[in-house]
């Protein structure tokens, strides 16, 4: 429950930073930039829905923690997942285990951060920092 209490205030708080950045777009009559920005958010947003979409509650609400926490330090999280494969229930403990074990080079790098989820018939999870593989591990 704790979990979902901290995601739901994570999703309030951004709400009401969008409405504030649309309603400054708006008072400068930058129209267009009220667009792109709408279009970015619903990018976002449609990104986290597909974690509900692909897998049980549970592990969905750890990916969607986890979204949240390497958005923290501009990291992304980017899932793969190939049609007709079945995932293990276990895969959300798995990934949190992996970006907890690996949070120091997380936190610290200034290239661009991403951890890549590949779910297939040899499910694995990577670590890259700018375009250097630095640690890949099974699920």
């Amino acid at each position: 429950m704790e979990r979902e209490v901290k995601i739901i205030r994570r999703e309030r708080h951004d709400f009401l930073n969008h409405l504030q950045i649309l309603k400054g777009f708006f008072q400068l009559g930058k129209y267009d930039k009220v667009l792109e920005y709408i279009d970015r958010i619903s990018h976002d947003i449609r990104k986290r829905q597909e974690y509900f979409r692909l897998f049980d509650p549970k592990t969905a609400l750890i990916l969607t923690d986890l979204y949240y926490l390497l958005d923290s330090v501009e990291a992304t999280l980017t899932i793969s997942i190939a049609k007709r494969v079945q995932y293990n229930k276990d895969l959300g403990q798995k990934v949190e285990r992996f970006v907890l074990e690996n949070w120091d080079l997380l936190n610290t790098s200034g290239a661009k951060k991403e951890v890549k989820i590949i779910i297939d018939d040899f499910s694995k999870i990577e670590l890259l920092i700018g375009d250097n593989l630095l640690i890949q591990g099974a699920l």
